[in-house]
């Protein structure tokens, strides 16, 4: 699965948009609404020039996901954002990963594999299920939970995705105003 795009609400979406410009020169897109905390990773081919250029020490080892490391930090809006390194290349700063916040992981779970044919990445449980591939998962995580490492719980601002890479369709999400679009 790959994401292609995805849809936050910002208090300040130029605003973010220009920092993340100027920043990473990669984003989702923004769009005016609630800024609850959301979470988002891009894949990174290096993690070493992007702690310096943040200026992030704490690296994340994940080696039992596809053999990833990550570091994190907080955007002006206090997003939880990843930067990804796995040993096998993907395209620099494309969207690696989306946070969906959801009242029922199950559900939502079951509901996407249904609807888009997507799978379960690794072991998950009603508080938390990746879902995707090492190109691109969805974090379901029950609203509330806690965004890892820095424990902001997870809002409930409506989230739009368009992935890659499943059954062509669109799903909103149960238990959430998400919405995930499959294009072919």
């Amino acid at each position: 699965m790959r994401i292609t795009d995805a849809f936050f609400p910002a208090a300040d979406p130029d605003g973010l948009a220009a920092w993340y410009d100027d920043w990473l020169d990669a984003r989702p897109s923004f769009v005016p609404g609630e800024a609850t905390p959301h979470h988002f990773a891009f894949h990174v081919a290096e993690l070493e020039p992007w702690k310096q250029r943040l200026d992030v020490t704490e690296e994340h080892d994940f080696s039992s996901w596809g053999g990833a490391r990550a570091v994190y930090f907080r955007d002006p809006e206090e997003n939880v954002v990843e930067l990804i390194a796995r040993p096998q290349p993907h395209p620099e700063l494309s969207l690696a990963e989306v946070g969906l916040p959801v009242e029922d992981v199950r559900a939502a779970v079951e509901a996407l594999i249904a609807e888009l044919e997507l799978r379960v990445y690794d072991e998950w449980d009603d508080a938390f299920a990746p879902v995707g591939t090492d190109d691109g998962l969805l974090i379901v995580v029950r609203v509330g939970r806690g965004w890892f490492p820095v424990d902001v719980p997870a809002g409930t601002a409506p989230i739009s995705v368009t992935i890659e890479g499943g059954r062509p369709g669109e799903l909103a999400v149960p238990g959430s105003a998400h919405r995930v679009t499959c294009v072919a």
